[in-house]
């Protein structure tokens, strides 16, 4: 085992030495060539030793012997091949694909000396021997114990002690396992030379069905005297000791998900960074289009591994619906030709005092539907009929069932992920073509990993089907009003203005809040209006009033006519075309006596915008750091993942040079476009951030106004791109890059540590996929057993 991690550390050795001689001159290809083979015989040396030794340490020779060759194999094979075009097309992307060989070979090596570094715990042949502690003759909880298999039950605690080991401790390996848990922790008190009392210095945390946790590294000093183990067991739980070793050797556990994750980080920066495609302007090629489908595919599949955390059940869901207020009351309502649900109030329930008084009615026991709507002596619904009217209500009358909520859910935030980066594309090519494909790339990374729509996948009950639906609907609209031509390079478009105006009236009826944008796409119209008349041969509207009224007449005819369903449905429930129902939601709390409070705003403000997020050492390494402000009152809390956007997308402080952006700018629409950002992409979203103080906080209220708020950001930095010099370009790109990566850490941190609580606080995942979430985090914890 020594041998062959010696042999293998000195192959890469000689390999790297071998590029250091030609580079300062002292020897020549061909003796370079040599050097490298030279590296290559002595891995293949430690390959075949580990092999035959059995010593459990093929798997990292192997993984050195590949990174030897990443490392020094296409120096060889350059100067054998003969074919123009590949040697042009090396030539041409040199750099590119030094990057690629170089940083594949760096994870190689990461995985197998840095991962895995426990493993070489006892490699030095000094190492003391395995030995075995044997759970017959130890004391258990004061007594003496005869058995070779000790059990703890549920809520109970019992201590495992070893007198007089007097032994050299440089690891421990448990044999435990828990029912019912997904694992537990082991504390361990022992005493050393250099203290005869026992001390808690280390703990396990063990995970059922992950082998590798059952070791911990230990680093106590000198010899080990006493040693007690206290195992515990949760509440219908059993756990089972079955062994406990010392200085049992740490298996090399080469982790192919590991590795290929790190390495895709690794290869997204060189490919960024220095492929020469990516120094093209965005709207010049075709790299920019192929790369934001590489984007969107992996963002797609993070979301069916969210949808998938769920475990089988999603599959049994179109046989047996989770069903809602949205996918199955208000289907069955407007089925029976009425906007108030199928369900009436007890007369218990009419017979309140004031039935919004979540403590009376508690009091007195009544059954009601939480967070409807109770009015006139009618149950409604406060939540948008968009997804009614375009999914479930159709879907009912052709199949007789049901369509399950958490399915919705998905699909809506699969459309909706896919129509942003359409968005994006077309912001890119209608706006900013001249952005290098980097800076661009970098940009959708970012705006997808930062869209908050990940909070909603894994759950998917009505409130995230509401969030993800209008969200779907909003984006799509943006698309295709961007496509329209109102705005940038590109004839007008009345089809596209109209699809753009159905689609945002729709998503007005999946989610009130967003009657806003509505109200700010009237600034696009505006401006495709104003196009209409500057490019014609007459620039007078007098002169283009035909082509004006068809125009308008594409935009806004969706909006008086979606616009109007929503009116007529809200005057038949409550008599008003403005009133949408919140004030009669039975929830938390009365919302007909609620008050306004500065404080209360300001909670959400800060949460969204500037919370700074906690950093560990413990997987996910980023968590949230939900701040309540102190503020003395009532604030409901749905969700406690909170870091600031400004940390999420770190490009969104480009806000700040918005004044130096607008006056360099040559736009001759430049006050127009200005508008349209401060009021689209700062004034909306802070009106529903402010809104947000009488719903209380949640993470996934974000999913109405996060993307907006960056693409505002980089018109922003975009605008100005094009006026500043090569190296404060080059600073961009950087920025972009170092942003794209950290906004995918700190995103899918903090949405791993909400799916894994709403797992553990809610029960809504296995726990046999738990399990496996907590193992996945402690696979980049490695240093858990160094």
């Amino acid at each position: 085992m020594f041998l062959t991690v010696i042999l293998s550390l000195l192959s890469v050795i000689i390999i790297i030495l071998s590029y250091i001689l030609v580079k300062t001159g002292k020897a020549s290809d061909k003796t370079q060539s040599a050097v490298i083979l030279c590296g290559f015989a002595v891995q293949l040396i430690a390959v075949i030793a580990s092999f035959f030794a059995g010593n459990g340490f093929t798997a990292m020779s192997i993984a050195v012997m590949a990174a030897d060759l990443f490392i020094g194999l296409p120096k060889i094979l350059y100067g054998k091949i003969t074919n123009k075009k590949i040697i042009c097309f090396i030539e041409n992307n040199k750099k590119w694909l030094t990057g690629i060989a170089a940083g594949t070979a760096a994870v190689l090596l990461f995985e197998a000396f840095i991962c895995n570094f426990g493993a070489f715990n006892l490699i030095m042949p000094s190492s003391p021997n395995e030995m075995i502690l044997p759970l017959s003759r130890a004391t258990v909880n004061g007594s003496a114990n005869s058995s070779d298999v000790i059990s703890v039950n549920s809520g109970e605690t019992v201590s495992i002690e070893f007198n007089n080991v007097n032994y050299q401790i440089k690891n421990i390996y448990i044999d435990i396992e828990s029912e019912n848990s997904i694992g537990g922790t082991v504390r361990i008190y022992n005493s050393d030379e250099t203290s005869k009392d026992m001390r808690n210095v280390s703990n396990l945390e063990y995970i059922n069905g992950n082998e590798s946790s059952k070791y911990i590294v230990c680093s106590y000093f000198g010899e080990t005297g006493n040693i007690k183990f206290e195992v515990s067991a949760q509440d219908n739980s059993v756990v089972t000791v079955k062994g406990i070793s010392v200085n049992k050797p740490i298996p090399f556990d080469f982790s192919w998900l590991r590795f290929f994750i790190i390495l895709g980080f690794v290869l997204f920066a060189v490919t960024i960074a220095l492929c020469p495609y990516m120094k093209i302007s965005c709207g010049q090629s075709k790299t920019f289009k192929l790369s934001a489908a590489a984007v969107t595919l992996v963002f797609v599949s993070a979301a069916v591994c969210l949808l998938a955390i769920r475990g089988d059940m999603i599959f049994s869901l179109f046989d047996h619906p989770d069903t809602n207020q949205m996918n199955k009351e208000l289907v069955d309502a407007f089925e029976a030709g009425q906007v108030s649900l199928l369900e009436t109030p007890s007369q218990d329930m009419l017979n309140l005092e004031n039935p919004y008084d979540l403590s009376e009615r508690s009091a007195a026991g009544v059954s009601y539907p939480w967070d409807h709507l109770f009015f006139d002596g009618k149950y409604y619904s406060y939540y948008g009929i968009g997804t009614v009217l375009t999914l479930f209500l159709p879907y009912h009358m052709i199949t007789g069932k049901y369509f399950p909520s958490l399915w919705a859910t998905f699909i809506y935030s699969i459309i909706g992920i896919i129509f942003l980066s359409l968005a994006y594309c077309a912001f890119m090519k209608r706006l900013f073509p001249k952005i290098p494909n980097r800076t661009a790339v970098s940009g959708l990374v970012i705006v997808q990993a930062s869209s908050f729509v990940w909070y909603c996948i894994t759950i998917g009950n009505f409130y995230e089907l509401a969030q993800v639906s209008g969200f779907a609907f909003l984006i799509a609209g943006m698309y295709f009003l961007l496509r329209s031509g109102v705005v940038g390079e590109g004839k007008i478009s009345r089809p596209n203005i109209c699809v753009a105006t159905i689609l945002l009236s729709i998503a007005v009826l999946c989610r009130a809040a967003l009657a806003l944008y509505c109200i700010v796409s009237l600034l696009f119209i505006y401006a495709g209006v104003k196009k209409i008349v500057k490019t014609s041969a007459n620039p007078t509207f007098k002169a283009n009033k035909k082509p004006v009224i068809t125009f308008l007449l594409a935009a806004l005819i969706p909006f008086a006519l979606i616009g109007s369903v929503q009116m007529i449905y809200n005057y038949l429930r409550f008599g008003s075309i403005l009133d949408f129902g919140i004030s009669y939601t039975l929830t938390i709390y009365d919302y007909q006596h609620i008050q306004f409070h500065l404080p209360l705003v300001f909670i959400a403000i800060i949460n969204y915008l500037f919370t700074v997020p906690k950093v560990s050492s413990v997987f996910p390494f980023v968590t949230s750091n939900y701040d309540s402000l102190s503020v003395n009152g009532y604030y409901f809390l749905a969700g406690f993942s909170s870091a600031g956007i400004i940390f999420r997308a770190i490009p969104v402080l480009g806000y700040i040079f918005g004044g130096k952006a607008y006056k360099r700018s040559n736009n001759p629409n430049r006050r127009l476009a200005a508008v349209i950002i401060v009021s689209g992409c700062i004034l909306v979203p802070l009106i529903q951030m402010a809104m947000i103080w009488e719903y209380g906080y949640t993470p996934r209220y974000a999913v109405d106004f996060a993307w907006q708020m960056i693409f505002g950001a980089f018109a922003v930095l975009f605008s100005l791109y094009g006026k500043i010099n090569s190296t404060n370009k080059r600073i961009i790109d950087k920025i972009f890059l170092i942003s794209a990566i950290v906004s995918v850490i700190i995103n899918f941190a903090l949405i791993y540590e909400f799916v894994l609580d709403y797992g553990n606080s809610l029960g809504g995942i296995p726990m046999d996929i738990r399990s496996d979430m907590v193992s996945f985090g402690r696979l980049f914890e490695f240093w858990n057993i160094m």
